[in-house]
């Protein structure tokens, strides 16, 4: 007889997107603060943070749709349905809106670097994102309360960076961006751990 708990279970190449998201979030903030500013120019940088926020909010999408996916094929009750609906929607939501601020930013590195109005849209997009983080920690009830924790914080060090690099004419813009490239450190760090142990992910949301 054929394993049908297979089908509640995510494909390995979104566990691979995942893990290569969490990749490309370290090693490009990683060279971003090693070389910093002037070695490297605020556009180039700009750029690069551009890069790093796209692929999240990609990864954010990714996982709403994989919800909606597995969601229709799984045995969830009609309120854990629910939750796990809104929870999928507000990924896609969210990830589009961040994908669009993070767009702008990467289409005009030049002007993100010289007009507060689009370096602002670099705060929006990680604003975004962190939303994602907290919404999935607190409705996503069944999965382990480690990961949960861990989810919010993210969500909330990604907030306050972006409050940061949203408030540059205050704090001015090198510190906010070194600031943010730290916590996108964090965040690929632990996006490589929620894929690569145990059942942080689609499983567990869609476990009973």
């Amino acid at each position: 007889m054929q394993d049908t708990s297979k089908n509640d279970k995510p494909p390995k190449w979104f566990r691979s997107l995942q893990i290569g998201v969490g990749t490309i979030s370290l090693i490009l903030s990683v060279i971003a603060i090693l070389l910093g500013f002037p070695t490297l120019q605020l556009s180039t940088i700009i750029t690069l943070l551009s890069i790093v926020l796209l692929t999240i909010g990609v990864e954010r999408v990714v996982t709403g749709w994989m919800l909606i996916r597995l969601g229709a094929n799984s045995s969830q009750s009609k309120e854990a349905l629910s939750r796990t609906k809104k929870l999928s929607l507000t990924n896609i939501g969210l990830g589009i809106l961040a994908l669009v601020f993070a767009g702008i930013a990467f289409v005009s590195p030049t002007t993100v670097s010289t007009i507060p109005l689009l370096l602002f849209s670099i705060s929006i997009s990680v604003m975004f994102n962190g939303f994602g983080r907290i919404i999935q920690g607190a409705l996503a009830r069944h999965q382990q309360k480690g990961f949960r924790i861990l989810s919010i914080c993210l969500g909330v060090l990604a907030t306050g960076a972006a409050i940061f690099v949203g408030n540059a004419d205050v704090f001015g813009i090198e510190f906010p961006v070194r600031v943010l490239f730290g916590v996108l450190i964090v965040h690929g760090g632990a996006l490589i751990l929620i894929a690569s142990v145990g059942k942080l992910s689609i499983e567990q949301v869609l476990k009973k």
